[in-house]
């Protein structure tokens, strides 16, 4: 479900700029779209390991650098909500996922393609410790 949800709002991104694009894989995407939706799974793993539900622009330069904050700004390939978080001080952009669900099913779509040794890596170093 959480699958075809994600390929519906890559079809409507790019129904948006006026291109026609049948998505039968997740794998398959253009190239540069290919890199965004990565580092989009990248995030999406990052905020759901940190419990966070949403994350500030500056949050996301380790994620993938200069070139993902600026392409993510231009594209978040229908994924990604953008919102100004304000408070006392301004306001602040931010980005979130529409749905926990769809965060979380990102999230374990990048813990996928990871390798074998680092996807045990990655569960080890997020597995909660019982009191």
């Amino acid at each position: 479900v959480y699958r075809q949800f994600t390929i519906m709002a890559l079809v409507r991104y790019f129904s948006k700029l006026g291109k026609t694009v049948k998505i039968k894989d997740l794998e398959l995407l253009p190239p540069q779209e290919s890199s965004l939706f990565k580092g989009i799974c990248r995030l999406a793993y990052t905020t759901t390991t940190s419990s966070k539900t949403f994350i500030f622009l500056e949050e996301l330069l380790p994620i993938g650098g200069e070139r993902f904050i600026t392409d993510i700004q231009s594209s978040n390939l229908g994924i990604l909500v953008m919102d100004q978080k304000r408070d006392t001080c301004g306001s602040e952009l931010t980005f979130s996922f529409a749905h926990l669900t769809n965060q979380e099913f990102l999230a374990a779509y990048h813990v996928s393609r990871l390798t074998p040794e680092e996807q045990i890596e990655a569960i080890e170093e997020h597995v909660v410790q019982p009191h």
